[in-house]
């Protein structure tokens, strides 16, 4: 999986400034989790994918993070979960309404 960054776009609209998603880019490509690559269509771009540690960094945090929300919503009854489903549904509904 590869991402193109071109200039000073924020990938996924992360709200940092290009310094900070540099410096990030930075420790995590020193940490082999991403490897940054020449953008074959852009000079001035380059392409950051994820390194098969990193990949599987990322699935094993994906499932840790799955396992701890299962823990939560086993604390609520069936009705709860679906009161809860029906509420965030809402939510997402009016914040994709405000963006656009």
């Amino acid at each position: 999986m590869e991402h193109r960054v071109v200039g000073q776009e924020r990938p996924g609209g992360l709200q940092v400034s290009p310094a900070a998603t540099t410096n990030r880019l930075d420790r995590l490509q020193a940490a082999g989790l991403l490897a940054r690559l020449p953008d074959p269509e852009d000079g001035r771009g380059v392409r950051v994918r994820l390194t098969d540690t990193g990949r599987d960094l990322l699935e094993r945090s994906v499932e840790d993070h799955v396992r701890g929300l299962e823990s939560l919503l086993a604390l609520l009854s069936p009705d709860e979960r679906e009161q809860l489903s029906a509420l965030l549904a809402r939510l997402l509904h009016s914040m994709a309404a405000l963006r656009d």
